[in-house]
């Protein structure tokens, strides 16, 4: 297997890693948030060896915002919970 062929796989399972997490953040299904990051982890060494800088930021970027949300949705689970027991 040449390495574009496998930098080829290596995109498509980013996409497909995405699009799975953004499914699962749909039905409020909180390893949507994990299975976001590893998507975002799998396009940095895609966007640095194929040149593509503005992918890079891009999934920099979104990880940022998926650990904001993740704890953002932590928090509010536990402020329902403690609402809940209250």
């Amino acid at each position: 297997m040449n390495d574009q062929w496998a930098w080829h796989v290596v995109g498509w399972v980013a996409f497909a890693l995405n699009v799975w997490g953004n499914m699962m953040l749909t039905t409020k299904t909180r390893a949507g948030w994990v299975v976001r990051l590893v998507c975002n982890v799998c396009w940095l060494p895609y966007a640095v060896l194929t040149g593509a800088w503005a992918l890079l930021a891009n999934h920099v970027v979104f990880m940022g915002i998926n650990v904001l949300g993740w704890v953002r949705w932590r928090r509010a689970e536990a402020k329902w919970e403690k609402q809940r027991t209250a």
